[in-house]
């Protein structure tokens, strides 16, 4: 079957584009979130720092597992579940009446972002084969952090002329364009995975990566940066997730001592 390139690199850069994007264009709007939306719960700081740092603590806790999910129930299947709870998410976030349910649909949004940004780099992997595969992840990686890099400025704009909600909304049009361009995208996983998921070791393994990055540079333990994968035979979804720290961006995969699942399998 032949693949075609245009609309699978389409799919994959917004959907892990707008994880990204979100990250960055919410934090220009926070001072006048804080200021319009009424809380019972928190005061105004606390509430936006569970607005920002909590979705991105959710996002890293979970790249792991999502990766290894999209590996066994299929990549095409995980990512569009991903777009679907993304857009749903943003969609509250911008209708949202208080910080509660703000803070409440972030959280949900940074676990839907974990099944984005590992099935991307994965989708790309199963999908494109030799050299097109390096040009396919130099395309992904760049265009990428073109996003973020736009991030403050699409913000800045979205807040001045139209409202703080607009910065979740924009979403919506760019999870629609990846729904309908995913439709190219062929299904793929590994048949012969079928040992079960270590929930708790995976999140304890992002805790204990963040810990150890930030003894190697203090000057990062502001940033929230996810794990690097799971080392298992062509385990691909797994090892491709980590998320922007202070700098932003797509990292280029790594691999990582020990697996998710249950089995105890690490041939190189």
């Amino acid at each position: 079957m032949k693949v075609r390139r245009g609309p699978i690199l389409l799919t994959v850069i917004l959907g892990s584009g707008i994880v990204f994007l979100d990250g960055t264009i919410v934090n220009v709007a926070l001072e006048t979130i804080g200021r319009d939306l009424p809380s019972t719960l928190f005061g105004r700081l606390e509430g936006l720092t569970y607005v920002s740092s909590g979705y991105l603590a959710v996002l890293a806790a979970l790249l792991i597992l999502a990766g290894a999910l999209s590996d066994r129930v299929g990549r095409r299947r995980v990512f569009r579940l991903g777009l679907l709870g993304f857009g749903i998410t943003s969609a509250i976030c911008g209708a949202a009446p208080n910080m509660e349910v703000l803070i409440l649909a972030r959280l949900l949004q940074g676990a839907a972002g974990a099944l984005l940004v590992p099935g991307a780099l994965s989708i790309i992997t199963a999908s494109f084969e030799g050299e097109e595969r390096g040009r396919a992840i130099g395309i992904w990686a760049a265009s990428t952090s073109a996003l973020v890099t736009l991030g403050p400025l699409l913000g800045g704009f979205l807040v001045q002329a139209v409202s703080w909600r607009a910065a979740f909304l924009v979403n919506l049009p760019l999870v629609l364009v990846a729904l309908v361009a995913l439709r190219a995208v062929p299904e793929s996983r590994n048949e012969g995975d079928t040992g079960g998921l270590d929930w708790l070791g995976a999140i304890g393994r992002s805790r204990r990566g963040r810990r150890a990055r930030v003894r190697r540079d203090p000057r990062r333990g502001a940033g929230l940066a996810g794990s690097t994968g799971v080392r298992r035979p062509g385990n691909r979804g797994a090892r491709a997730g980590r998320i922007p720290g202070a700098h932003g961006g797509p990292a280029a995969p790594a691999r990582a001592a020990g697996p998710v699942s249950g089995r105890a399998t690490s041939r190189s």
